[in-house]
């Protein structure tokens, strides 16, 4: 399987932080830019098998797409908790989600940005 990454984000923040994979084959990276702001990028294959639990607290759910798929967008009305976007790359049946400190249009971009960049993981 490939590994997929936001571009976007390594372009911009340029040093990966830490990068896990828990027991479900969720992959989790964080990156941070020179200032030391953070933004988290993750994925996980079949996502009908596992769950992600996200804190939708103190946020705005809305509908949006990422490059067509269907994506929900959850914006923080607080300076303390990130936002998200989550949305599933069917043809591939992987999930994604770009969480942090963002507008909605700076996530979608970022979203939008995903690619596969070829590298190698086990499921």
């Amino acid at each position: 399987s490939t590994l997929d990454r936001s571009s976007a984000a390594s372009d911009v923040y340029k040093r990966q932080e830490k990068m896990t994979i828990d027991e479900n084959g969720s992959v989790t990276v964080i990156y941070a830019d020179n200032t030391g702001k953070r933004l988290k990028f993750g994925y996980m294959y079949n996502p009908n098998s596992t769950e992600w639990y996200i804190d939708t607290t103190n946020t705005i759910h809305s509908n949006s797409y990422v490059n067509g798929q269907p994506a929900d967008l959850f914006i923080s009305t607080s300076r303390e908790v990130a936002s998200i976007i989550m949305w599933t790359e069917e043809s591939v049946d992987v999930a994604f989600y770009v969480s942090g400190f963002f507008d909605e249009s700076t996530l979608i971009q970022l979203a939008e940005s995903t690619r596969n960049t070829n590298l190698q993981f086990n499921k």
